[in-house]
């Protein structure tokens, strides 16, 4: 999940309008160490959150450091999968459907 920060917001309310680059002043991406799929391309990887933890994450009164990273943590592999990629992805040049093509 990709959260956005409205400039002098301090919420976790996703922008309503669909991002389609991830670039911008006021983007983010919430990273946490990476799982055992993912440990031998990178040590980090983007919080994916769970179905029962998206409620949560949206819910205003869902407050306090600890609960809040309690759900910062590694998706499980076996609900991933990973694809082998063109070169292309590795340039933000590459702006081309191209890059979702599987090797």
């Amino acid at each position: 999940m990709l959260v956005t920060m409205q400039e002098n917001s301090r919420s976790r309310v996703p922008s309503s309008r669909r991002i389609s680059k991830l670039s911008g002043r006021w983007k983010t991406i919430i990273t946490t160490e990476a799982n055992p799929m993912m440990a031998g391309l990178h040590d980090r990887m983007p919080v994916i959150l769970a179905p029962d933890a998206r409620a949560l994450w949206l819910d205003p009164d869902f407050t306090g450091k600890e609960k809040v990273l309690s759900l910062l943590q590694p998706y499980p592999d076996d609900d991933l999968v990973a694809t082998p990629v063109s070169r292309l992805v590795n340039s933000p040049k590459s702006d081309d459907p191209r890059c979702l093509n599987p090797l």
